[in-house]
């Protein structure tokens, strides 16, 4: 994605509004970015992206990394 500086370690928002996690940054193959999604249940999903935060490369997908991940406020 445009402006988006990806980092190892940082969490971002999908465009599906899914958290991802960042662990790698030197993949093979135009797909540089590793990381997971956590699905509905909490669990981490492995996924792949290209250097814009782009699961596919011809198409938008609801994985594309989109913004930095801002937990929501706690509520007392």
């Amino acid at each position: 994605m445009p402006g988006l500086n990806i980092k190892v370690g940082k969490y971002y928002r999908t465009r599906g509004g899914h958290k991802a996690r960042i662990y790698a940054l030197d993949g093979n193959g135009g797909k540089a970015i590793h990381g997971a999604v956590a699905n509905a249940y909490g669990e981490w999903l492995h996924c792949i992206w290209n250097s814009r935060g782009m699961n596919f490369d011809d198409r938008e997908s609801e994985i594309d990394l989109v913004s930095l991940w801002v937990d929501p406020p706690m509520v007392d």
